[in-house]
C-alpha cells in the first residue's frame, strides 16, 4: 500500500472540504509566505498530524486551491461562444487574451496565482515539484488557446514562422508574467508611472498581438 493510499483510508471528505475552505481563506488574506500548516491546523481545530494526513505538505494543499480556482475561472465565463463569431485565429486569440486577463472581477484568483508562482521559486522549489505541477494542471491546459493559435496560422492571420506551441507559450507566458507583477507591485513599480497604470495591460496586450500578427 503506498502511502497516498494509506493517506486516504484516515480521510473523510466533510473535513478534506473544511481544510480546503479554511486554507484558500488564509492564503488568500495572509499570504502563502505568512500561513504555516501548524497556523492552519490550529485555526480548522485539527491536530497537524491529521492536517497531514489529508494534505502532504503545503504544495499539496495551495496546488489543490490552484486547480479549485482554475475550474472555476474556466467555467464561469463561457469564451468560445462569442471567438468563435470573430472571422479569423488572430482575432480570437485577442479576445480570449483580453477575457482570460483584462476582465474585472477575478483579481482575487489571480493574486493567489501570483503568490503561488513567487513562493515557489529558487529555494523553495520542492523535489518533485515539476511532476506535481504536470499531474493537477495538464487536464486544465488551456486548449482553446492553442486551437485559435493553429486556427490564425491556417487562415494566414497569425505568422507562420515560428510553431504553434511557442507563440503559445509567448502569448500565454508574457501576457501572465506581466499580469502577475502589475498585480504584486501595482502602484509601486518605480518604472511605470501611476497615470499609466490603468492603460498598461491594454497597452501591452495591443504590443503582444502586433508581435504574432502575419505581415506577408
Amino acid at each position: 500500500m503506498d502511502y497516498k493510499t494509506e493517506r486516504m483510508i484516515y480521510q473523510i471528505s466533510e473535513t478534506r472540504n473544511r481544510i480546503l475552505e479554511h486554507a484558500e481563506t488564509m492564503f488568500i488574506e495572509e499570504g502563502l509566505f505568512e500561513t504555516t500548516m501548524s497556523n492552519l491546523a490550529n485555526t480548522i481545530g485539527i491536530s497537524r498530524t491529521s492536517l497531514y494526513r489529508y494534505y502532504r505538505d503545503k504544495l499539496e494543499l495551495s496546488l489543490a486551491i490552484v486547480v479549485k480556482r482554475l475550474k472555476e475561472l474556466n467555467f464561469n465565463v463561457d469564451f468560445k461562444t462569442e471567438a468563435d463569431k470573430l472571422t479569423d485565429g488572430f482575432s480570437r486569440v485577442s479576445y480570449l487574451l483580453k477575457r482570460r486577463w483584462l476582465e474585472p472581477g477575478y483579481e482575487e484568483t489571480y493574486r493567489f496565482f501570483a503568490e503561488f508562482d513567487a513562493y515557489y521559486s529558487g529555494s523553495r522549489i520542492p523535489l518533485g515539484f515539476r511532476s506535481k505541477m504536470d499531474e493537477a494542471l495538464t487536464p486544465l491546459k488551456d486548449v482553446l488557446l492553442e486551437q485559435y493559435i493553429r486556427e490564425g496560422q491556417e487562415d494566414r492571420s497569425i505568422r507562420t514562422d515560428l510553431s504553434d506551441h511557442l507563440i503559445h507559450e509567448i502569448v500565454g507566458n508574457g501576457i501572465r508574467s506581466f499580469h502577475q507583477r502589475l498585480i504584486l507591485r501595482g502602484n509601486v513599480l518605480v518604472d511605470i508611472p501611476p497615470e499609466d497604470l490603468e492603460i498598461i495591460m491594454d497597452e501591452y496586450h495591443k504590443v503582444l498581438m502586433d508581435g504574432i500578427r502575419n505581415r506577408s
